[in-house]
């Protein structure tokens, strides 16, 4: 064995009490197929929504269906994180402190992943740079209502969006 080669070994596979991020919560109850066909028509509809001005709606509609799970949910993924960001760069600041009492805390909590979600994503030219701050602006109120409970709970969750 040449020296440092031990390290490549991996030692879990000889674990009987291995803990897999599955065991940790309930799968997904759709397909990667079929989440990404949904995360599609929710778009679809939410968008529709906030045509008409009901943000607030839109907002709750696509985060009470979220998609989490490994990464073959990709697309699904990709989708919801797309729609919410739109959701939330379209929505006044005015209106987020109303938008945001009216969601459960399931939801606020869920809020908070797509915005560390969003926060991930890279900040191409201006529209990136006016992104992060209305992801910010939305970050302090959901902080406001949610309280330090909210981040407390998205970072010992192992469902990610």
């Amino acid at each position: 064995m040449t020296e440092g080669a031990f390290r490549r070994i991996d030692i879990d596979q000889y674990n009987e009490d291995l803990l897999l991020p599955t065991d940790l919560y309930d799968a997904y109850p759709l397909e990667p197929s079929q989440a990404a066909g949904r995360a599609r028509e929710l778009d679809r509809d939410a968008r529709g929504l906030v045509a008409r001005g009901d943000a607030a709606a839109a907002l709750s509609m696509v985060l009470q269906e979220a998609p989490y799970g490994d990464d073959s949910y990709g697309d699904a993924k990709r989708i919801a994180l797309t729609t919410i960001l739109s959701i939330l760069l379209q929505t006044n600041q005015a209106s987020m402190t109303t938008i945001i009492k009216g969601i459960s805390q399931a939801e606020q909590d869920i809020l908070m992943k797509y915005l560390y979600k969003g926060m991930e994503q890279p900040a191409d030219g201006p529209s990136g740079n006016s992104q992060c701050a209305a992801l910010l602006a939305w970050h302090q109120k959901l902080l406001e209502v949610g309280g330090t409970g909210c981040i407390t709970r998205v970072l010992s969750d192992h469902r990610r969006v």
